[in-house]
């Protein structure tokens, strides 16, 4: 119940639409890789998506004082790279054919463009031999609910996309670093894949839009 009012919000608030096919989520041994732009992103996936995946958050989030409530509403596992035990769980999970959703980046993007990597959504992916699903959100960025402050438009209610792009198997490399940089490959192909192809004119435009402050200078 909770989550078809949340729906029903987000869409009247943010016009809310997924691209993509979201039959590629019931695929066995799924993991889902989202751009981190916002704290709305975990809400918007747990609300829209088809289905009900693992949640992967980082053990920096663990004691965050609205932990409990999002435990209380979602599958959630915590990643610390440096422990194989919560590697094992999510590589058990995609194993169980459960959909997992991990942030490649492990934060907020704080400049809008696609922050590090890290090695433990990777690894897993690699280690799990799941069929990686990118995923890139757009919108979120330009709310209240991002730490991009200064550098975009802020506005409180924007368009929100959720853009499923292709599935890529990720094969165990001989490295952590080598799977580290092709995941990275992966999102930053998805970036490209989700932007819309623009004139001169209307690339332009939309600087203007994402980039223009509030009053003229």
């Amino acid at each position: 119940m909770l989550f078809k009012v949340l729906r029903l919000l987000f869409r009247l608030m943010y016009r809310v639409e997924i691209i993509g096919d979201t039959r590629l989520l019931t695929q066995p041994r799924v993991m889902l890789t989202p751009n981190h732009v916002s704290f709305l992103d975990g809400i918007l996936l747990a609300v829209f998506l088809p289905v009900k995946p693992v949640f992967a958050i980082y053990t920096t989030l663990d004691n965050a004082w609205f932990m409990p409530l999002i435990r209380r509403y979602a599958d959630i596992i915590s990643l610390n790279p440096t422990r194989p035990h919560s590697i094992k769980q999510l590589i058990k999970a995609v194993g169980q054919g459960r959909p997992v959703v991990v942030f490649p980046e492990g934060r907020l993007t704080v400049t809008g463009a696609l922050m590090k990597v890290y090695d433990g959504a990777a690894f897993v992916a690699a280690r799990a031999d799941a069929l990686v699903v990118p995923m890139w959100i757009d919108g979120p960025e330009f709310t209240p609910f991002s730490r991009m402050e200064g550098i975009f438009r802020r506005r409180w209610f924007p368009k929100i996309t959720l853009t499923l792009l292709a599935p890529t198997p990720l094969p165990m490399p001989e490295g952590r670093r080598a799977a580290v940089e092709r995941l990275r490959t992966i999102m930053m192909n998805a970036r490209m894949a989700s932007r819309p192809a623009l004139t001169l004119y209307d690339a332009l435009l939309q600087a203007m839009r994402r980039y223009a402050t509030a009053s003229p200078a």
